[in-house]
């Protein structure tokens, strides 16, 4: 037997035959690994290329027609995926037995098929579902919703971990428990989805939002998936825009990234954390807006809210001074340039009003905004 299994560790083992097309990667992640062992290291160095050409094909993040999707979903998701997955027989018969349906749910479901008893399963124990059985019958909202009400980690999470357009609606659920520790409703999570969907510059051409958020080893701050790179210290030289929010919209103009807008979602409301121009000098695209671009930016941010009757926050500058001076540690920290975030955040605003109130999160400070009242008096800020 011994010499069997040396014999069998000397033979080279056949390397698998690389893929002949590379599918986009959005189309590989829907699809179940295949049996065959040789197909299926064939099929994985396919994602992995795929994901590769998909970073590439988006170094300033995901854009609104990959996002700008309907997340409506009915309160009785469950019961609504029930329904598409066992519309065949044959369907129902394959997730009661590959996932023990009616020995977990302790119910005859199957003869006469009672659909209410997979419903209660998918509420219970969605979380072990894989896409690729999910897909075939249930729209982007319904997975998303499936992932959003579930509590444990699973096959449904891998996927959406993996998976950059899930992923996107997912943090919007993990921006609020990382700064807060909310659960943010679904239909909540929706209105967040809609504003930062809605969000633009309102200057016709040249200008871009895209989308980009926190890695997700970093959660509420740190280098941006798609935008940043790996970094040990916020003083690494090779680093790119650090995020100072769970989500970063990115504005580009005629294709070049020129200025990062750091947010974060909450039960309380949307949480400004940064509005910080990539380049020193050499900005000359700021004379296309209409105003002083701080403030121009918090305006359109602070409608795109309004239309959802979301509350918007803006750190104080201090406060975020502070943070990020915290994050270095024991390294040293330029104390100009933190004296420069201090009077950007709490420059006076003109068409704005910061409120009295001072709101606490995960040690910043921040003060709601509101549109200024033309005829109330220059003292109504505080």
């Amino acid at each position: 037997m011994s010499d069997l299994i040396e014999e069998l560790l000397k033979t080279p083992r056949k390397r698998p035959a690389p893929p002949t097309t590379i599918r986009p990667l959005i189309e590989l992640l829907a699809l179940p690994l295949p049996d065959d062992w040789e197909a299926r290291q064939t099929f994985e160095e396919e994602k992995r290329l795929a994901e590769k050409a998909f970073r590439a094909a988006h170094p300033r993040g995901l854009t609104k027609d990959e996002l700008n999707v309907d997340l409506s979903s009915p309160d009785n998701y469950a019961q609504t995926i029930a329904e598409k997955m066992c519309a065949a027989p044959k369907a129902a018969r394959y997730f009661d037995a590959v996932h023990d349906v009616g020995d977990i749910m302790r119910k005859q479901w199957l003869d006469p098929l009672d659909t209410s008893v997979f419903a209660q399963w998918i509420e219970k124990e969605g979380y072990r579902l894989n896409l690729f059985e999910l897909a075939p019958f249930c729209t982007f909202a319904e997975i998303s919703r499936l992932a959003h009400e579930s509590f444990f980690s699973g096959p449904l999470t891998d996927t959406v971990y993996a998976n950059p357009l899930y992923m996107f609606v997912h943090k919007l659920k993990l921006s609020a428990w990382h700064w807060g520790h909310t659960r943010l409703e679904w239909d909540h999570l929706v209105k967040f989805h809609r504003l930062l969907m809605n969000f633009d510059l309102g200057v016709s051409g040249q200008f871009e939002v895209t989308f980009d958020h926190s890695h997700s080893w970093m959660n509420q701050r740190g280098w941006a998936e798609y935008t940043g790179e790996f970094q040990r210290e916020p003083t690494d030289p090779k680093t790119k825009p650090w995020l100072d929010g769970e989500f970063g919209l990115n504005i580009s103009f005629q294709g070049e990234h020129v200025m990062t807008i750091g947010v974060s979602p909450t039960a309380k409301g949307l949480l400004v954390n940064q509005v910080q121009l990539l380049k020193k000098k050499g900005n000359r695209w700021l004379f296309k807006l209409p105003k002083p671009y701080f403030e121009y930016v918090l305006q359109q941010l602070l409608a795109a809210c309004r239309s959802e009757g979301i509350d918007m926050y803006l750190v104080k500058g201090e406060s975020l001074r502070d943070q990020i001076k915290s994050l270095y540690k024991d390294l040293p920290f330029n104390e100009e340039a933190g004296e420069h975030i201090r009077k950007t955040y709490n420059q006076r605003l003109v068409s704005l009003v910061r409120s009295r109130a001072v709101t606490t999160i995960n040690g910043h400070q921040y003060r709601k905004l509101v549109e200024r009242n033309a005829n109330a008096p220059k003292a109504q800020e505080h």
